[in-house]
């Protein structure tokens, strides 16, 4: 299932937001906690099932990162508020999940996207583990109940707690394997220069589970000096912009490095644009090329794929436009997959 994350549109906009879909898309949903709240008033997740079933959209995916407002003038580090160390943020996990539940068609596997943890130095780790168990739990419980499978997956984002796939297995430790996975961001791999290959079959040997892609793209800047005009320009006070300068020197946001007074360098930037562009102006080039390698490497077994351009705000047309390029990358990849010689496939693991 490819669809496309709907974090872009404020939730009052949600309807405006589906329409710039055509049917048979995935609508990736973007659910936070005053919408979830305005779904739980009899008739309200009814009537946006049937308004998703009268557009021919499917709902497969919802992002249960952001809990609050992602469209404020700063949001910054409020983006991993709660973090997983509060039981808000379990509980909010866990109604939202419900929520997809309802809305998913019969039969059908439903993920949720989570923040890695949260900021370090602000997270209690013990405690955020005992929450996801507990979280897993109740998914299972939902699984039992309503038919759904629902996986939660964790997605590793640069300057978290878990900021590369290493992260993110040494912090597995006895965590569930069948309702947590991993959400697989692009752009966040690409920032921390970590091949996409190379995550993937990291999380392979883990045994650890891929349980959605977020197909995105970064920035890349050959040469901080001659982009610094463009980087200027690019720097705003909403999100964060973590910058990995030189592969070896990571900043939490594009302003701080651009207080530095550093050597010409390679720099690589947080900001998902377009995912078709490899450029986005002179001087800046983006990682576009990077989603045709993951989609190369990717188990057959994953099965939500997910666009996430949100940084620009995309009208109608280039949204569809992105869709359609990563639709193209797709039926090339599974061409050149029939006329190779296939790798055996571990075993799936049966709930």
């Amino acid at each position: 299932m490819l669809g496309y994350c709907l974090n872009q549109f404020p939730p009052g906009q949600l309807l405006q937001a589906l329409d710039m879909l055509t049917p048979g898309t995935g609508a990736g949903l973007w659910i936070n906690r005053s919408l979830a709240r305005e779904l739980q008033a009899p008739g309200a997740l009814e009537a946006l099932r049937d308004e998703l079933h009268k557009r021919e959209l499917i709902a497969y995916s919802l992002n249960a990162f952001p809990a609050d407002d992602f469209h404020g003038p700063v949001v910054k580090h409020r983006v991993y508020h709660p973090a997983w160390d509060r039981v808000e943020r379990l509980e909010f996990t866990l109604e939202v999940a419900e929520l997809l539940a309802g809305l998913l068609p019969d039969g059908a596997e439903g993920s949720l996207s989570t923040l890695p943890v949260g900021w370090p130095g602000t997270v209690e780790l013990g405690q955020a583990r005992a929450h996801m168990a507990r979280a897993a739990e109740g998914l299972r419980e939902l699984h039992e109940r309503t038919g759904h499978l629902i996986h939660l997956d964790l997605e590793p984002e640069p300057g978290c707690v878990l900021s590369t796939s290493s992260d993110l297995v040494a912090f597995w430790q006895d965590l569930d394997r069948d309702f947590l996975r991993v959400c697989h961001d692009v752009c966040h791999a690409a920032v921390m220069a970590e091949g996409q290959g190379e995550a993937l079959e990291r999380y392979r040997r883990a045994g650890i589970r891929v349980g959605k892609v977020q197909i995105s793209s970064a920035l890349l800047v050959p040469d901080s000096r001659l982009a610094r005009p463009a980087l200027e320009r690019l720097a705003h006070d909403r999100y964060l912009h973590q910058c990995l300068y030189e592969r070896r020197q990571l900043f939490a946001d594009l302003p701080d490095f651009l207080q530095q007074n550093l050597p010409p360098g390679e720099l690589r930037v947080h900001y998902h644009v377009p995912v078709d562009l490899p450029e986005l102006e002179q001087g800046v080039k983006t990682t576009s090329e990077e989603i045709a390698t993951c989609l190369a490497a990717l188990d057959p077994e994953v099965a939500h794929l997910e666009v996430e351009t949100y940084t620009r705000i995309q009208p109608e047309a280039v949204l569809r436009r992105e869709l359609e390029w990563v639709a193209g990358l797709l039926q090339a990849s599974e061409s050149e997959s029939k006329t190779a010689v296939s790798r055996p496939l571990r075993s799936d693991r049966k709930i």
